[in-house]
């Protein structure tokens, strides 16, 4: 299972998630994942398109050793060469969420919801953002 904490930390999205979650599971997926805080199962994740396959109960290592494999046999030169073709286009959008992102970030990490949610966490109680 995979969750985005951010809201319920009281702080934003980073690393460039508000530009790449739309890009990877469409925007209405991405909103309600990077929005509600709520733990996602390994089967949604698949359906939202986050993630290529699941791998039968305990196999993961496995499938990953295999999907590795079979790129390592491939040549390097034109494997990084596709990635970077397939990145190209994106470069400038990552960026500047990331960097939009990072300013927010830190920004809302100051904030009142993110110094609540902190303080629950130490004091072992759910956090009460009602005065926010």
């Amino acid at each position: 299972k995979l969750r985005t904490p951010f809201t319920s930390l009281g702080v934003v999205p980073e690393v460039a998630a508000t530009y790449q979650f739309p890009a990877l599971m469409g925007r209405q997926n991405a909103a309600w994942m990077l929005m509600s805080s709520e733990w996602m199962s390994a089967a949604e994740c698949k359906d939202m398109g986050l993630v290529k396959e699941l791998a039968p109960a305990g196999t993961a290592l496995d499938v990953a050793k295999e999907r590795a494999a079979t790129l390592a046999a491939l040549p390097s030169s034109s494997l990084m060469r596709t990635k970077e073709l397939m990145m190209a286009p994106h470069l400038d959008a990552l960026l500047k969420a990331n960097t939009v992102e990072f300013e927010h970030f830190w920004a809302s990490v100051e904030g009142p919801a993110s110094k609540e949610a902190i303080n629950a966490f130490l004091e072992k109680r759910a956090p009460d953002f009602s005065a926010f």
